[in-house]
């Protein structure tokens, strides 16, 4: 599976990436960008973590979050 993806940059250094998290089904679950720093940048999440084990079919989300670098403000 898709762990990670390095995006280059101009100065042959390492890149902003973007990672995927799976969950038992192998679906991903999770992911997340970093800028070329490693700060992270954004990431979007569904509520397939952990699905139903007993599911009769494919695992489908119904839920997502999204976290955005200066959008969510803690605080206020």
């Amino acid at each position: 599976m898709l762990d990670k993806v390095t995006f280059p940059t101009e100065t042959n250094g390492t890149g902003p990436t973007t990672s995927f998290t799976y969950n038992s089904y192998g679906q991903v679950w999770k992911i997340t960008n970093k800028a070329a720093d490693g700060h992270q940048l954004n990431e979007v999440k569904t509520d397939l973590e952990t699905p139903e084990t007993a599911a009769d079919d494919c695992p489908r989300f119904s839920t997502t979050w999204s976290k955005t670098e200066n959008f969510n403000i803690v605080g206020e």
